[in-house]
């Protein structure tokens, strides 16, 4: 089965049901993730694609509810980081990873902090 035809399939539309669902039981009702809309159409967004995975084999949180114009917003900047990665030279790129992950560490921290999570 080819990757677009994938969306077509049964098993996909129950993973969308299933993140459609989760977010409901978050906060009660459906919303854009990035925009806070709630009166817009809806998409479920892969945050990324892992090479041979079928497009439902994803957990609930490897995903993101996108109005149709942050979804488009979504893919532009996603192209954008590429073209960037592009430009990179190679002899840079792990020191790069490391930053990254040390940087996505730091914002997890700050996202809990400010949640309130730390204080429970």
């Amino acid at each position: 089965m080819n990757f677009k035809d994938q969306y077509h399939h049964p098993k996909w539309q129950e993973k969308r049901l299933e993140v459609f669902a989760a977010m409901k039981q978050l906060h009660g009702y459906l919303m854009c993730d990035r925009c806070q809309s709630t009166d817009k159409q809806l998409q479920v967004h892969h945050k990324r694609y892992i090479k041979n995975r079928k497009i439902w084999e994803y957990s609930v949180d490897e995903f993101e509810v996108l109005c149709d114009g942050c979804h488009d917003i979504a893919h532009a900047e996603k192209e954008a980081l590429y073209q960037l990665i592009a430009t990179i030279p190679t002899e840079y790129i792990q020191d790069i990873i490391e930053l990254l992950s040390s940087w996505t560490t730091a914002l997890n921290v700050m996202r809990k902090y400010k949640s309130g999570e730390f204080r429970k």
